[in-house]
């Protein structure tokens, strides 16, 4: 199973899929020839580069959401002192 259908899997339908074609930057197809997908969902954003998953933004107010790790819990409760 890949990166990208694990994300699905965990997170459902997203609410928009967009495949970003920026004039210059990183994402131009004249600087890197990558596969770039965006994925939002309310209140979460990530994006696919070449079927790797990475963060964009999480809102926490929005989104019903833990992350945990080892060391800690991230959700709408956690204090930046964490």
């Amino acid at each position: 199973m890949s990166y990208e259908s694990t994300l699905l899997k965990a997170f459902g339908e997203p609410n928009s899929i967009t495949e970003p074609n920026s004039e210059c930057g990183a994402l131009s197809p004249a600087w890197n020839y990558v596969d770039v997908k965006l994925y939002s969902w309310d209140g979460i954003e990530l994006h696919c580069v070449d079927g790797v998953p990475e963060v964009g933004k999480i809102e926490f107010s929005k989104a019903n959401l833990n992350i945990k790790t080892k060391q800690l819990t991230l959700d709408k409760d956690t204090k930046l002192s964490e």
